[in-house]
């Protein structure tokens, strides 16, 4: 509402109030009293007669009031056609004193005009023509008032005093009606304590009868202040408010009219409302009271009115979280094709109204649910804000994810005796068996495996298989968002057997010697007698044969071993298969000359 729109309904009002008034008091007004003229003899025995009143003269002797009387006739009665006896009046000339003179003969006759000052007081008598009816005023107590047409409205309760001039006869009494009542005559002051419309009418009656018109006062008594009230208009919950929240004042009176609307926020100083909206958006955050009063025309002030009110200008504050596979690496947070981004929103006061969200600055939409990224591997940024049931919108805020939907790619290593035999691997129970994987964005989380059907392991280090035979090893990686690689299968053998060693003599021992040194007998064998060494494997097969003769040089077997000189042997022997299986074997035995028929040739 502009300037114009509140002068327009300023004047509206007072068009109202006066109509109002004027309607309020339609009663049937009683008519002034009647009052008839009448000749009148003051204290001072000054005779007042109304204008135009017929006057006869009567002779008497007497002073006494009964005593007789004779009407008298002037000249012109005398000459009248009239019957005998009839007497004309004489009237005054008009208002004002008069006088009847009787002067001597000799007065008519002298031209000195200035004789008449020699009139003696007992030959004249004066009368007075009261021709002028007497002027009435009231007055007032003072009051706040306002002129609304016809009517004077006061602001507070009044006394009037009614008071009357005459310049002849003088007041006979002042008469009054109030709202249209029968006149009665005026005694006291009036007063007037009661909020309402009034009519008053007064007049006044000189003592020869003169009546005054009457004079009409149309008053009121407005002793109410005025009704204010205020209008929130704009974004606002209840008595939570927006920035943009405005407030509207309009206040009504029953009579004078509003003079002003004053307003403040919280302790601030007092403004006129002008029409125009106000806005609270300079107060800080928080709890306020918008204090409103207003004034009418006449000094009526509307007791404060206050509204308690939160401006709201802090807008919600989203979090963010992920549901399922996550994993921060090098500042980077890497999702699964699984994971879910939930947003969640709080607000300090209105409540939240609705949290939106951009994927890849895609059209935006409104968040109902927790929601997934598009299967597309990499970097992916999600824009989200959220706004609150008064309109404060967050700042848009960015989280960046790379989602992750690639496995880890594993492999086995086998460290230590090991040995591919067509398509066997064969592994001793030393071999130690390591695991390794790899993978491109989020990370190995874990690799994992079985040796057969035994319990699935967390690879931690290396492992070794103890026990003898065929195995199959079944491995797998898991990246940091659960992406789990395909089942690996290696299969192993482990030889933990070694080779069984033979040997064997080109000549056959007939002889035994006894040997102090070995505590029993050995064999003995003719010079040149040639030994044979030989080895068998069940699982990986034979590497190599060593022998050593005497604690002398570890030689290995490659083809037979001949004895030429004469002496004490002993024949240490090993065999080590192609995981490292070793056997040993020791022999012991002499040879010397023996002839040819006795050495069995």
């Amino acid at each position: 509402m502009n300037i114009t729109r509140i002068s327009l309904f300023i004047i509206f009002s007072i068009l109202l109030v006066t109509i109002a008034i004027s309607q309020e008091k339609s009663t049937v007004m009683e008519p002034p009293l009647e009052h008839k003229q009448s000749l009148y003899i003051d204290k001072d025995k000054r005779i007042y007669v109304p204008s135009k009143t017929p006057i006869y003269i009567r002779f008497a002797t007497s002073p006494e009031d009964d005593a007789p009387s004779y009407l008298m006739y002037n000249e012109e009665s005398m000459k009248s056609p009239s019957k005998d006896g009839f007497a004309l009046p004489f009237y005054l000339e008009g208002p004002g004193r008069h006088s009847l003179v009787h002067p001597d003969a000799n007065f008519w006759k002298s031209p000195d005009k200035t004789s008449l000052a020699a009139l003696d007081p007992d030959r004249i008598f004066y009368f007075f023509e009261d021709g002028y009816a007497p002027k009435s005023k009231k007055i007032i107590s003072k009051a706040p008032q306002i002129i609304s047409g016809k009517t004077t409205i006061y602001g507070k309760t009044i006394t009037i005093t009614l008071e009357s001039t005459d310049e002849s006869s003088g007041l006979k009494n002042i008469y009054y009606s109030v709202d249209g009542a029968k006149f009665t005559t005026y005694e006291n002051i009036i007063d007037f304590t009661k909020e309402g419309a009034y009519n008053l009418r007064f007049y006044s009656v000189d003592n020869v009868g003169n009546v005054e018109n009457y004079s009409t006062f149309l008053f009121a008594l407005d002793l109410t202040a005025p009704k204010t009230n205020h209008l929130v208009k704009n974004i606002h919950k209840g008595d939570i408010l927006s920035p943009k929240a405005v407030f509207e004042l309009s206040s009504t009176d029953n009579r004078a009219g509003v003079l002003k609307i004053g307003y403040r926020f919280d302790s601030a100083n007092e403004r006129t409302y002008k029409g125009k909206s106000v806005s609270p958006a300079s107060l800080p955050d928080g709890d306020h009271k918008f204090i409103y009063y207003a004034e009418d025309k006449v000094g009526n002030i509307e007791a404060l009115k206050t509204y308690d009110f939160y401006l709201d200008k802090t807008p919600p504050v989203v979090t963010t979280s992920i549901e399922g596979d996550q994993h921060t690496k090098n500042q980077t947070l890497f999702v699964s094709g699984s994971s879910q981004v939930k947003l969640t929103a709080t607000d300090n006061k209105s409540g939240v109204d609705q949290i939106q969200y951009q994927i890849d600055i895609t059209q935006t939409s409104n968040y109902t649910t927790p929601f997934g990224l598009p299967r597309k591997s990499g970097q992916h940024t999600i824009g989200y804000f959220a706004s609150d049931q008064v309109g404060n919108l967050s700042k848009k805020e960015l989280l960046v994810l790379t989602l992750d939907l690639s496995s880890p790619n594993s492999g086995c290593t086998f460290t230590g005796p090991k040995a591919q035999v067509q398509d066997t691997l064969y592994i001793s129970n030393k071999t130690r068996i390591s695991f390794n994987a790899k993978d491109s964005r989020s990370g190995v989380q874990k690799i994992q495996y079985q040796v057969d059907s035994k319990n699935v392991q967390t690879y931690t280090s290396p492992i070794t298989i103890p026990e003898h035979g065929a195995h199959k090893i079944i491995y797998y990686a898991t990246d940091n968002v659960n992406n789990k690689e395909k089942q690996n299968t290696v299969e192993a053998f482990v030889d933990n057997y070694p080779p069984e060693i033979y040997s064997h003599f080109s000549v056959e021992s007939k002889r035994t010697a006894q040997l102090a040194s070995a505590g029993k007998d050995i064999q003995v064998y003719p010079v040149k007698t040639v030994l044979y060494l030989g080895a068998t494997d069940k699982s990986s097969g034979v590497e190599k044969i060593f022998y050593q003769t005497n604690k002398g040089k570890k030689n290995t077997y490659k083809t037979l071993i001949p004895f030429s000189k004469v002496g004490e042997y002993v024949i240490d022997i090993e065999a080590v298969d192609l995981v490292g299986n070793v056997s040993k074997k020791k022999l012991h035995f002499m040879i010397k000359h023996i002839p040819a028929d006795k050495a069995g040739n």
